[in-house]
C-alpha cells in the first residue's frame, strides 16, 4: 500500500489556495461543460427585453384604459384602480412566462 500524505495533516493551517487546488484535484470544483455561443446569449437578451417591456406595456396600456372609462363613467378611481391590478397580473403571467423560456433550449 502506498503511504498517501494529507496536505492537510500538518499543525499548519492550509491557505486558501492549497484548499482550493486541493478540492480541485478532487473534483469539487468543476468547469462549465461548454461557454455559451454568442448567438445563445443573444436570445437569452432578447427574451429579457421583451419580458421587461411586456411587464411595463401592460401596466400602462390598462392603467390608460382605466382612466378612459373612469372618465367616461365618472367612476374615478375604480377603473383606473382595476386596471392598474388587471395590466399588473396581465404582465406578470406573461413576465414569467417568457422568463422561464429563457434557460429553455
Amino acid at each position: 500500500m502506498i503511504d498517501q500524505k494529507n496536505p492537510f495533516d500538518d499543525d499548519k493551517q492550509p491557505s486558501a489556495e492549497e484548499e482550493f487546488e486541493a478540492d480541485k484535484k478532487s473534483g469539487y470544483y468543476k468547469a462549465p461543460l461548454e461557454p455559451e455561443t454568442p448567438e445563445e446569449t443573444i436570445r437569452k437578451t432578447g427574451l429579457a427585453w421583451s419580458a421587461v417591456t411586456s411587464l411595463v406595456v401592460s401596466i400602462i396600456l390598462f392603467l390608460i384604459v382605466g382612466w378612459l372609462l373612469d372618465s367616461f363613467f365618472g367612476t374615478e378611481p375604480y377603473f383606473l384602480l382595476g386596471g392598474i391590478i388587471f395590466g399588473s397580473l396581465i404582465g406578470f403571467i406573461q413576465f414569467f412566462r417568457t422568463t422561464s423560456s429563457i434557460f429553455r433550449k
